[in-house]
């Protein structure tokens, strides 16, 4: 490949001087994994973001020994057999061997790249193992060499942040795309220069695994204890409630105090559940369709670290709350549309073990032995939300608002050229 030393600037970006950064930095990665770099490499790394073991030991160990991504999108992008998968920046392979193994023989996946050391390495590593469902494509990520609709996935891991032009990149992904194909990224793509401070809200314990370049989360939200969980159903049904029925409806089962214990203690369903029954269009009538109703049932059950086997009995457990809500008096015969938020599905939406209540609110871990809403290793981030201090609850998280924002404004002062 023959590189141009002609300089060209985008954005203020010298590119000539970026490529040949970028090129030097992951020859070095790919050669010397052993090295010591300014962000963590290898399977620990990997496995911290969420890559499944079992994939890791079907994939070549030299291309894992020099991953060096920030997020495990062939994980999210739901790889299918026979789908033709494009890698951007696929380096030494980690999600080019990942994403040929779960398409599977009938599938077909090409890695992009224009670091040589790495094209080589991968190349090695494809024919020592036999991926004959790879291929390799050396040049940039910003101009593509392949027919519009040719690939029904694209990812890319860590490699848009270091192009000083991501529109081009983004408009590439999107060409060679089918119509209705997917695109998944980790990455931080903003073209625009990042603000000296920001505010995360996301699961702390998730952002630190996912968004932090495998920065170890606080000790107390890897080892703590989770709140339980819940299972909601949430339905759009046919007719009115009854009168008798209000906004907020609490429903105990008879011997309560065991069946808490159930979940909180023995990691199991309760025997005599309770739920929370809220139909919020008997306040809003815009809420629902003229002649219907739209309802809310919540069971608490246990989270991800407790006994029960979500694949197995989800369902079985879901049909007991559409029974109970039945048997309590609510007309949900005619259901016209649903949906079922388990622990299952609370963990892919970002949530630690699978609820959404965060860290339990034990004494241990409320107020100011909750995880820090700063961390000094990655100067200007503040964290909000009921995973960070005071704790969870409407209440907490407002407050852990304002924390943040006072937080931001000292950071503002502390670095800041200007008195305030």
């Amino acid at each position: 490949m023959t590189i141009s030393t002609t300089t060209t600037t985008v954005g203020g970006v010298d590119v000539t001087d970026l490529t040949r950064q970028v090129r030097e930095m992951y020859t070095d990665v790919a050669r010397r994994p052993e090295g010591s770099y300014h962000f963590e490499i290898g399977r620990v790394l990997a496995q911290r973001l969420g890559y499944d073991p079992a994939l890791l030991d079907a994939i070549p160990s030299e291309a894992i020994e020099s991953f060096a991504g920030v997020g495990n999108p062939s994980g999210l992008a739901d790889l299918r057999p026979g789908e033709r998968v494009l890698d951007l920046g696929s380096g030494s392979g980690t999600d080019l061997f990942a994403a040929a193994v779960q398409v599977g023989p009938t599938g077909r996946v090409v890695g992009r790249d224009f670091t040589q050391a790495q094209l080589a390495k991968s190349e090695h590593l494809r024919v020592r193992d036999g991926f004959v469902n790879v291929e390799l494509s050396d040049g940039p990520i910003e101009s593509l060499p392949f027919e519009d609709g040719a690939f029904d996935v694209v990812i890319s891991n860590g490699v848009v942040n270091l192009s000083a032009r991501k529109a081009d990149v983004f408009a590439e992904a999107a060409r060679v795309l089918r119509p209705g194909g997917r695109l998944v990224v980790a990455d931080i793509v903003s073209g625009e220069h990042l603000p000296e401070a920001v505010v995360c809200n996301a699961d702390l314990p998730i952002a630190y695994r996912t968004l932090l370049g495998g920065l170890d989360a606080p000790r107390v939200a890897r080892r703590g204890k989770y709140s339980p969980s819940c299972v909601l159903w949430s339905a759009g049904v046919g007719g009115a409630m009854p009168e008798e029925v209000a906004h907020h409806n609490v429903h105990f089962g008879a011997d309560w105090g065991p069946a808490f214990d159930d979940i909180t203690r023995h990691g199991r369903v309760m025997r005599d559940p309770s739920m929370l029954v809220s139909v919020p269009s008997l306040g809003d009538a815009s809420r629902a369709p003229r002649g219907c109703s739209t309802i809310f049932a919540l069971e608490p059950v246990p989270n991800l670290d407790g006994k029960v086997d979500w694949v197995r009995r989800g369902d079985a457990i879901t049909d007991r709350l559409r029974r109970r809500v039945i048997d309590s008096g609510y007309p949900v015969d005619d259901v016209r549309v649903e949906e079922v938020i388990g622990p299952l599905e609370w963990e892919r939406r970002g949530l630690a073990r699978g609820t959404p209540f965060s860290l339990a609110h034990t004494w241990r871990q409320t107020g100011p032995f909750r995880p820090s809403n700063r961390d000094d290793r990655v100067p200007g981030l503040f964290f909000t939300g009921s995973s960070t201090l005071p704790g969870v609850g409407v209440p907490m998280v407002l407050i852990s608002g304002k924390l943040a924002a006072e937080r931001v404004a000292h950071y503002a002062r502390e670095t800041s050229t200007l008195r305030w």
